[in-house]
C-alpha cells in the first residue's frame, strides 16, 4: 500500500467581492459605469458640416427622445432609450424639425434658400454615449432651377454644434478575496488544497501534517487513586481515519509534570518489548517485533524497580509508524499514589513536586476550611 503525506485543512467560508479602494492584492480589476449621469459640454469649435443637398424635405421631422439609466449586469449601468421612439440613427441620416416660416428667405441663382438658426437639435447614442448635435445653421432650397415656388424642399447645408453629450461615470473596481467564517477541519492528500488561499469556492488553511492517531487510555481510569504502585497500564491503538498502516509500535510515558519534562520512566517496544503484551480477544499474549494493527489492546506491565513515592503522577501513550514516526500524544491522564512517606506535607503544583516545611489548616463554620497555610523553601 502507498502511503501519502497529508495534512489538517482548516476550512472557510470565501469573501469574493468587488471593492472600490484600491487593496494591496487583489485578483482583477475592471471598469464599471455608475448610474451618475454626466453632461460634458463641448467647446465652440467642435463642430461638424454635412452637405445634405440629396436628402428630401419630407425626411424632416421632430425628433422627442427619453433616456433612462438601467443595470447592465458586472458592467454596473448603460443608458437606454424609454418610451415610444424612433431608430437613433448618426447624425448624417437624422430626421430634423424646423418651421419655414421662420427661416431667412433669399435666391441664388435660379434656386430659392431659406436660411434657419434655431432648428430642432439632432440627437444621437453610439457605444453609450449620447450626444445632443444642435445646429449653428442649414440652408433648404428649391433645387428647381426654374422656379420661384416652394415645392420640392430639400436639405442643402448643416453645421453641427455638438452642444453636449450625456454619460454615465467610470469607476475602477477591485476583485478580492478574503477568509470568511470557519466552517470544519478535513483531512487531504499534501497539495490538493493552497497553503493560506482560495479554492473550489472556500479559503484553505494548512495546518499541521496527519500523521497517527492517539490511542485511547484505558487503564489506570482518570484521577485514580492507587495504593503503594501502579502495576500496569492499558490503551488501545486507535486507526488512522485514512489508509491504516497496521504494523504499529508503541510508547508509553509516566512522569510528575503533564509535559513528561521530568519523567519517571518512558518504555518504548521499539527499544525492548519487556513488559509488553497485546489482547488476542481472550488472552495477553508477549508484542511481537512485527508491530501490531489498529484496534489492538496493549499492556505495559511497571517493573518492581520503578520506586513509586506520594504524589500526582501523570502518563499517556503515542504509537509509531515507520512512515510518519511517532503520532501525537494522546491527552494525558492523571492519578495519586497514596503510598508510604517520610515527608509530612508534599505539594504539587501543575505537576510540580514543593517540598513543604509546614501546613496549617484553619477551619471555618460548619466545618469547611476557611484558610491553608503552606510554608517551603523558595526553590524545588
Amino acid at each position: 500500500m502507498a502511503l501519502t503525506r497529508e495534512y489538517y485543512y482548516e476550512k472557510y467560508a470565501l469573501i469574493d467581492e468587488w471593492v472600490e479602494n484600491e487593496p494591496a492584492e487583489y485578483i482583477e480589476q475592471k471598469v464599471i459605469k455608475t448610474d451618475e449621469v454626466l453632461y460634458e459640454a463641448s467647446p465652440n469649435e467642435d463642430y461638424l458640416w454635412f452637405d445634405f443637398s440629396s436628402i428630401p424635405a419630407s425626411r424632416i421631422s421632430e425628433v422627442n427622445l427619453d433616456f433612462a439609466v438601467v443595470p447592465d449586469g458586472d458592467n454596473g449601468f448603460k443608458l437606454e432609450l424609454a418610451g415610444e421612439h424612433p431608430e437613433i440613427p448618426y447624425p448624417r441620416d437624422c430626421d430634423l424639425a424646423f418651421n419655414f416660416e421662420t427661416g431667412y428667405r433669399y435666391f441664388y441663382g435660379y434656386s430659392a434658400y431659406r436660411y434657419f438658426d434655431h432648428p430642432t437639435p439632432v440627437y444621437a447614442i453610439t457605444d453609450g454615449i449620447f450626444t445632443e448635435y444642435r445646429t449653428t445653421y442649414f440652408d433648404v432650397a428649391d433645387t428647381r432651377a426654374d422656379s420661384f415656388t416652394w415645392c420640392k424642399w430639400g436639405i442643402f447645408e448643416i453645421e453641427f454644434d455638438a452642444v453636449y453629450r450625456m454619460t454615465l461615470r467610470e469607476k475602477q473596481m477591485y476583485r478580492i478575496q478574503e477568509r470568511g467564517e470557519y466552517i470544519e477541519t478535513i483531512i487531504a492528500a499534501e497539495g490538493a488544497y493552497p497553503l493560506d488561499g482560495a479554492q473550489d469556492g472556500f479559503w484553505w488553511v494548512r495546518k499541521a501534517e496527519y500523521t497517527l492517531e492517539p490511542p485511547e487510555l484505558n487503564y489506570p481510569e482518570p484521577i485514580a487513586e492507587m495504593d503503594n504502585t501502579v502495576d500496569r497500564f492499558e490503551f488501545t491503538i486507535v486507526p488512522r481515519k485514512t489508509d491504516d498502516p497496521g504494523n504499529y509500535q508503541a510508547r508509553l510515558r509516566v512522569g510528575i509534570r503533564s509535559d513528561f519534562q521530568i519523567q519517571l520512566f518512558s518504555a518504548d517496544t521499539r527499544n525492548s518489548l519487556d513488559g509488553w503484551f497485546y489482547y488476542t480477544g481472550t488472552t495477553w499474549e508477549p508484542f511481537p517485533a512485527s508491530g501490531v494493527s489498529a484496534n489492538t489492546k496493549l499492556r505495559y506491565e511497571v517493573p518492581e524497580s520503578v520506586e513509586w513515592e506520594f504524589g500526582v503522577y501523570f502518563w499517556s501513550a503515542q504509537v509509531y509508524n515507520q512512515f510518519w514516526g511517532y503520532g501525537p500524544l494522546a491527552p494525558f491522564r492523571s492519578l495519586l499514589l497514596l503510598t508510604e512517606t517520610d515527608d509530612v506535607y508534599k505539594l504539587y503544583i501543575n505537576g510540580i513536586p514543593y517540598r513543604v516545611h509546614d501546613l496549617k489548616l484553619e477551619e471555618s463554620s460548619n466545618g469547611q476550611i476557611g484558610k491553608v497555610d503552606i510554608r517551603m523553601t523558595n526553590q524545588l
